[in-house]
């Protein structure tokens, strides 16, 4: 396996046969397999409902560049990974909570950064947008 430097969220978006990449996507195919074999020689019981945590062995085993959206090509590209899991196992609370927490923390950051972005382009500030321009010495008037 050859070590390739990952492209950053600071590099995107970035250009892909003249068209411009502006976000990413994961495909996982094949979880089963691993589990399975997993749960064959350590068997254990999942209630309906209950939550656990699941680490996947993944390769991967393709990469594509279809549209962001299918109709409107003006959004540009999504680079789209394909995975194909190998072992998989599950790990104790315990082992991963706080890798989770923070994972969820920076996934609601971001949702709520797209969504000031969002109200920014329609034209809708908050006060907040406007002590950030009162913080930084600007005038904002």
């Amino acid at each position: 396996m050859s070590a390739r430097k990952a492209v950053t969220v600071e590099e995107f978006p970035y250009s892909f046969e003249g068209v411009e990449v502006v976000e990413a996507s994961a495909v996982v195919r094949k979880t089963g397999d691993g589990l399975s074999e997993e749960m064959h020689f350590a068997p254990f019981v999942v209630h309906k409902g209950e939550r656990r945590y699941l680490v996947l062995d993944v390769e991967c085993t393709d990469v594509g560049h279809p549209w962001k959206d299918k109709k409107d090509h003006g959004e540009g590209a999504v680079r789209r990974h394909i995975f194909d899991a190998g072992t998989g196992l599950f790990l104790d609370d315990d082992i991963i909570r706080e890798a989770v927490e923070r994972q969820n923390k920076r996934i609601a950051d971001f949702r709520e950064e797209e969504r000031l972005r969002k109200e920014r382009e329609k034209g809708v500030f908050t006060f907040t947008d406007i002590a950030e321009d009162e913080d930084d010495g600007s005038d904002p008037f």
